[in-house]
């Protein structure tokens, strides 16, 4: 009997605690945990990052597609942190884009890697060589 006594008066402890965390007075519980979790989970939808991510969609609706291009494609999201990341490369990616040669180049050297090097001192002969013929040519 003292033992349903002992449950009884627990229950009636753990429900008090419980109705006191809906109070608007501090309190620890469960529900009130849960009530706090709710109410910081509901305020976070109104933030700006939405609103913001809102206004760019409606007013750059390529934006949208960049994204959902992304989406997935861990190699396109891993270029992207890479241009991020080094923004000075940008100017280069935009002249293989545009340059056929470049990029005939540019595939070249990934499919051959070992050749590297040797196209390395090649071309700084090449610019050696120009640098100096146009360094003994007379200024006119």
């Amino acid at each position: 009997m003292s033992n349903n006594i002992t449950i009884i008066i627990g229950y009636a402890l753990f429900a008090v605690s419980e109705i006191i965390a809906v109070l608007p007075i501090p309190a620890n519980g469960m529900f009130h945990s849960v009530l706090i979790g709710l109410k910081n989970s509901v305020s976070k939808i109104n933030s700006t990052d939405i609103e913001m991510a809102q206004t760019l969609i409606s007013t750059k609706p390529d934006l949208a597609n960049i994204i959902t291009t992304l989406q997935g494609n861990s190699k396109l999201i891993d270029s992207v942190k890479t241009v991020i990341n080094n923004p000075e490369i940008i100017t280069n990616v935009e002249n293989i884009v545009k340059d056929k040669n470049l990029q005939f180049i540019n595939t070249l050297l990934i499919n051959n890697p070992e050749i590297i090097n040797d196209i390395k001192v090649v071309i700084i002969q090449k610019v050696n060589d120009i640098v100096n013929t146009s360094q003994s040519s007379p200024i006119i």
